[in-house]
């Protein structure tokens, strides 16, 4: 698969969309739609996410949906989140509204 980083001290003002895994170490304002996102411990995202997998190890605010997300420590997310499969780690911080659908 396809890998796309967002390197650190880049800033992304706009919407990303495509099938590639994306690895954000820097900032995105805008709205993310990929197969994973892995916001790293420097990285930065506000505005909505869609995706199937997503990892939090910095900071996301906006709403993220996905089929799993795991929120490890250290993160902070101020997010509205929607997900079958959802884990947050001892010492993350989660605010906003938790969705989780369960597998059918």
């Amino acid at each position: 698969m396809v890998k796309t980083i967002i390197a650190e001290g880049l800033h992304i003002f706009g919407d990303l969309s495509g099938s590639a895994d994306i690895e954000i170490a820097g900032s995105v304002d805008g709205n993310i739609s990929a197969a994973t996102v892995d916001i790293l411990t420097t990285g930065q995202v506000e505005g909505s996410i869609a995706v199937t997998h997503a990892h939090v190890r910095g900071r996301m605010s906006g709403s993220l949906s996905a089929t799993s997300v795991e929120i490890h420590t250290g993160a902070v997310c101020e997010a509205d989140i929607t997900a079958e499969d959802l884990e947050a780690r001892n010492g993350a911080t989660v605010i906003g509204r938790l969705t989780i659908t369960g597998t059918s």
